[in-house]
Formats: C-alpha cells, structure tokens, sequence
C-alpha cells in the first residue's frame, strides 16, 4: 500500500496527540521524523493516510498507542554518557549521599534513573558503585546498599534493558575495555551484563506524565536529557512532581545542556568541575 506523504495538518493532529499521551512535545521540523517513524506501522493498520491512522490511534487500544510512542521515543544513550558527571558523582554526589543515610541512621539509599532508555545509565551507576566498592570508597557501606529504580516508557527500550544484552555498537559508545572485561561475559557477539552489576538495578514501565505517588523516596534522581523533549508546562510539573519524591537536600541531575531554573525554584545550582547538578533546597 503506497501511504501518501504526511500533510502539514495531519501532522499538528498527530503531534498534538503524542504530546497528551506522554508529553513529548515535535517542533515543526519534526515533522520529517513523524512522517518516517510511523509511516510503517500506518501501512500495517491498512491506513490510506496519516489523517485516517490519527482517526484509528485516536480511540487505540493500549498495544497501538504503546507501538506508536516506542516507535516516536528517541532512545539515544551512551555509557558513562558525560564523562565529568560520572566523576562528580564519584568524587561529591555518593560521598554526600553517604554522608547523609550515615547521620539519618539509614542503611539504604534510592537512587532513580528517570527515562533510563535501554538501560545504560542505571547500569552505569551500578558499575560505579561496584567500582567504589572495590577501592574502598564506600565508607562502610556495600554496593548491595543502593537501590536503584530505573523507568522508562518504552516497552521496547525496557527489554532491551532488562535482559542486559548489548551490541557491538552499543558496548562501544563509552564503555573502557577494562570495564567490558570486568563486568560482561560474550555470547556470540553479543555482551551480557553479569549479575553483579545487574541485580541492583530494577526497572519499571513508567510515564512521566502520569503521578509519582507509587515510587518511593529517593536520595538521587537522574533526570538526564529528557526534559529537552517536553513542553514547558510538562517541564514544570514534572519538576514540581519530582520534588516529592526527594529526601530532604537530595541530589538531581538534569543534562549537561538543560537548565532547570527556568522551570523550577525548588533547586540550588551546584558546580563541581566541568559538570553541574542540583540541590533540594531546604522547605
């Protein structure tokens, strides 16, 4: 079936309906990006044109909607994605963090990976826990004492990341080779993530839009490179909703490029090195 080209107010429908199903908000030049992402699956539902396919995915069943927001979420993620973060979080967040459970009498700590894609960043600040740990960088603590919660929308993204089953060209967008050895076992040419660093992360499907209630409290929050792809408004309530699901003076990381005072006053600035992240202010 030849689907013809995606017309400009098939597009404003289309985006407009993604935007209210998980709020990632498509600038004008993303229509090329609509067009191309979803042009298969408009085949695939015997659709003659994008405006009948918004007609169909406006009343879809969870498993339509669900294809189409993997198929418009961009999963693009590295290990050790910002290297001078990772080395913030060594060096001040974990120490800090530490710190604080240490004078709370608290024996665990919640860090979550909001967004967390196919699993690189959880599993990275796992592998860094596992790092500390070996050098005695803890300080009396384990890694066993760090839970982890890594979510995403993506159903497609959250396999991927649950099995721990990773590409060559995955395993080599920012992972040293000592690490690969240290913490992956081969199974043809795949690498598989060994246990040791696995079984502290646990993921859960999650819409940012939806409420937070369910999640817990949490010592650190990494909500890296996915506010760029919401509206405003999604921006600020996100913020607003994530600041309650904070300890008292926890530690958010937002991307390199983001800044997050043009939304929320609920956060001090911190800069430490080439990197920056963020500080609950006291209520």
């Amino acid at each position: 079936m030849n689907v013809p080209s995606l017309e400009r107010h098939e597009f404003d429908l289309l985006r407009g309906l993604i935007e209210t199903w998980c709020g990632i908000s498509l600038e004008d030049a993303k229509m090329y990006l609509v067009e191309t992402r979803l042009r298969e699956v408009v085949v695939e539902t015997g659709c003659a044109s994008f405006g009948e396919f918004y007609e169909k995915a406006r009343t879809a069943g969870p498993t339509l909607r669900d294809r189409i927001i993997d198929d418009m979420t961009t999963n693009e993620t590295s290990w050790f994605r910002d290297m001078p973060f990772w080395e913030t979080v060594r060096q001040v967040i974990i120490p800090d963090t530490l710190e604080r459970a240490r004078q709370d009498g608290r024996q665990k700590i919640s860090i979550w990976s909001a967004a967390s894609s196919t699993g690189q960043e959880p599993y990275t600040m796992a592998i860094l826990l596992r790092e500390m740990e070996r050098a005695g960088q803890l300080r009396g603590f384990r890694a066993e004492s760090f839970e982890i919660l890594a979510t995403d929308i993506s159903r497609n993204a959250l396999a991927i990341a649950e099995a721990g089953r990773y590409d060559p060209i995955s395993m080599r967008r920012g992972l040293p080779l000592r690490l690969r050895e240290q913490y992956f076992d081969r199974d043809g040419r795949i690498s598989v993530l060994r246990d040791e660093a696995r079984k502290l992360v646990r993921f859960k499907r999650m819409n940012l839009l939806d409420s937070f209630g369910n999640l817990g409290v949490f010592d650190i929050v990494l909500l890296r490179n996915v506010l760029i792809y919401f509206a405003a408004a999604w921006k600020r309530n996100i913020l607003a909703k994530t600041t309650e699901v904070m300890r008292g003076e926890g530690a958010l990381a937002a991307g390199a490029t983001e800044t997050l005072e043009l939304y929320s006053d609920d956060f001090n600035v911190v800069r430490h090195g080439r990197s920056t992240y963020y500080r609950l202010k006291e209520s």
